[in-house]
């Protein structure tokens, strides 16, 4: 299941006294729609940062660049979607040990706007989990840019963006309704759940379009401040005291042979200076390329990454490389059931220098599941994983997962 959410190619209308009155109502509606968004909050247990804290001080500016995204959003085309999801799950982390239970809810809140030449997207992600008699709490803005149309095909972006590379960490976000299968594959995880590579940049980011005949020839060129380790990947954060990396630099390129259609087919690549805390090295330049590709053909689709990843410690000089990659198949029995596996792998072991650092990064995963469409815009999913960390006795996971999109 592919679903595109992308800023609209549209400009806002010329203004007039009446439309800036209906814009100041709308804007109004906006702003207390937030409102009560946030008491909502507040009731699952979604608690703002404390007043001693650093994100106290952005406080009042967030207040007032809300305002302004509500009278801009008001007054151009504008989405607003809400992606709310709760699951239970339990991991089975090696034969004989008690098996860990976890329950999660959060939601997504995406929010897309053009007003003319200028453009913003901002994505915001709650997270509470219960988990082995605890409870994590994830208050984030995963993305947030502002961007200006140089032409009807080419915008320039700065901000805090997923990083263009490959196919997934492009196609889905943190709305896990628009994946068919509840799980993200290892080697494109986000930082915060362990994932090995930068997946969140802060930067600039140009992004543009070419019609080729049918087709089309899409390219994104990033330049930004990459993530810190500091026990994982830390990518430079919004809401709370910033702490840059190094720099960054991305680069991808897409060709559909139908423009309008899904299959695509491209090649990526990156280069990032992670400065390192904690450790005998101070810092580890990573270069990283691959390919991927999504295509359908009928009731079958089938996608996949490949991975080549080259690390090296710049103090001892020394270096891995590895290769890392997922394919995943999907059948749809009926327009409302869809069966899904997925197959990952790599060809690292746990003596790899970097990979070490991730001790529960898998050296394979088998997951699959079947999703089930109960009403418009909500879906059941149940999946059955199974993993063999690089040092780690196999791990089972089942989990069951509700999803829905708002509007």
């Amino acid at each position: 299941m592919t679903i595109q959410i992308f800023v609209p190619e549209r400009s806002g209308p010329e203004w007039t006294p009446k439309r800036g009155l209906h814009s100041a109502v709308r804007a109004l509606v906006h702003f207390r729609m937030a409102r009560t968004l946030i008491a909502f909050g507040h009731a699952l247990g979604f608690r703002p940062l404390p007043a001693t804290s650093a994100g106290a001080r952005l406080r009042p500016i967030r207040h007032v660049m809300a305002l302004l995204l509500a009278a801009v959003g008001s007054a151009s085309a504008n989405d607003f979607l809400i992606f709310p999801r709760a699951s239970i799950s339990r991991q089975y982390d090696q034969p004989g040990a008690t098996p860990v239970n976890s329950v999660l809810a959060g939601m997504s809140l995406f929010y897309a706007t053009d007003f003319e030449r200028l453009r913003v997207l901002a994505e915001i992600n709650l997270v509470r989990e219960r988990k082995d008699g605890g409870v994590q709490r994830e208050n984030e803005v995963e993305r947030a840019q502002i961007g200006w149309r140089l032409d009807p095909h080419n915008t320039l972006w700065f901000g805090r963006y997923h990083s263009p590379i490959g196919y997934w960490n492009v196609e889905y976000h943190h709305g896990n309704y628009l994946q068919t299968g509840v799980s993200r594959p290892a080697i494109v995880e986000f930082e915060d759940d362990g994932g090995p590579l930068p997946i969140h940049l802060y930067g600039l980011l140009l992004q543009g379009t070419r019609a080729t005949g049918d087709g089309s020839l899409t390219y994104e060129l990033g330049t930004a401040s990459g993530p810190r380790f500091e026990s994982q990947l830390e990518p430079v954060a919004l809401l709370h005291s910033q702490r840059f990396g190094k720099a960054a630099l991305v680069a991808r390129a897409t060709w559909r042979p139908d423009a309008a259609g899904d299959n695509q087919f491209g090649a990526f690549a990156a280069h990032t200076r992670i400065p390192l805390a904690d450790l005998p090295e101070t810092e580890l330049r990573q270069a990283l390329g691959g390919i991927f590709a999504n295509f359908e053909i009928g009731r079958w689709r089938g996608f996949g990454e490949l991975f080549y990843v080259n690390n090296r410690f710049v103090d001892s000089a020394q270096s891995s490389r590895f290769i890392a990659g997922y394919a995943q198949a999907e059948y749809k029995l009926a327009p409302s059931w869809t069966v899904y596996g997925r197959l990952e792998a790599t060809d690292a072991t746990a003596s790899d220098p970097y990979l070490s650092m991730f001790r529960d990064f898998p050296r394979t995963r088998q997951a699959g599941g079947v999703r089930f469409d109960v009403a418009p815009k909500h879906a059941l999913t149940l999946e059955f994983a199974a993993a063999k960390p690089l040092d780690a006795a196999r791990q089972r996971r089942v989990e069951l997962q509700w999803s829905a999109t708002i509007p």
